[in-house]
């Protein structure tokens, strides 16, 4: 008979099976809501990785090395666990603490700069992400460091603009490509290109797993799903703009599970 595979597949396997063959996205599909159990999990490590950012961060200091400025937040991770849920999976917790100097925040996902020094400007950003016993979320803020640059107020304000948008198009019934689409036509009206990073995607027993608010995405969005909100604003060879939150979707309209601050003006630290 017919032979089901899930989309995510290796193709190496999916050469093996005689046709025909029917791709059926099962698991994504049945992880896409969260149950309360799930929700109370993510919530729960969406403020171990809030209070891990606020650490971070209250350690960034002119001279102070990013691997020096991470440093305890491993460790963080792993008392959190060890103190409110001591019979954790170890093998699940996956998670890590990064900061990117002004030189690499144009590109989201360069995080290759540990012996990079602190210096005094922006913006930086601030993240952490992964898995915490199990259950997936993050948090980034872009943030300065004694001096907010002139240069900076633009981008960052055209960035908090799709942020806006995207929380005010979060809710039962949206459109996930709707929202990514209202996001980019922001940035694009702004004069800025295309952005490099979709608007959201979703958490669970992964960091990153369907569905996702980006275009080609027609998803209806149903309470109990759990996505990001990271619109950003990237100028290639120059600085990126992005905020991130692990954000749950209600019978009305969401809920933020990372609650931290998002203004520029309370995002100078040092």
């Amino acid at each position: 008979g017919r032979v089901g595979i899930e989309g995510a597949c290796p193709a190496y396997l999916q050469a093996q099976i005689p046709n025909p063959v029917k791709v059926l996205n099962i698991i994504d599909e049945v992880r896409e809501i969260k149950s309360a159990h799930e929700i109370s999990r993510i919530a729960w490590t969406s403020d171990v990785m809030t209070k891990a950012l606020a650490m971070m961060l209250g350690k960034v200091q002119p001279g102070v090395m990013v691997a020096h400025a991470i440093g305890d937040a491993t460790p963080y991770f792993y008392q959190r666990c060890l103190t409110e849920s001591p019979q954790y999976n170890v093998m699940s917790t996956h998670a890590a603490g990064l900061i990117q100097p002004p030189a690499y925040t144009d590109d989201p996902h360069n995080f290759s700069c540990l012996t990079a020094t602190c210096e005094p400007g922006g913006p930086f950003l601030g993240l952490v992400a992964g898995k915490i016993n199990g259950y997936g979320a993050e948090i980034e803020r872009t943030f300065f460091l004694q001096t907010l640059p002139e240069e900076a107020k633009r981008p960052f304000d055209t960035m908090m603009e799709m942020r806006y948008k995207a929380y005010d198009m979060l809710k039962p019934g949206a459109i996930g490509s709707e929202i990514d689409a209202a996001c980019q036509a922001i940035a694009h009206g702004a004069g800025y290109e295309t952005p490099l990073h979709r608007t959201g995607h979703s958490f669970g027993v992964t960091s990153h797993e369907a569905p996702f608010l980006a275009l080609g995405e027609d998803n209806v969005i149903q309470p109990g799903m759990i996505f990001s909100i990271e619109p950003g604003i990237y100028i290639k060879g120059t600085a990126g703009y992005r905020h991130s939150d692990t954000v749950l979707v209600t019978e009305t309209g969401y809920e933020i599970l990372t609650q931290y601050p998002d203004r520029k003006e309370d995002l100078i630290v040092g």
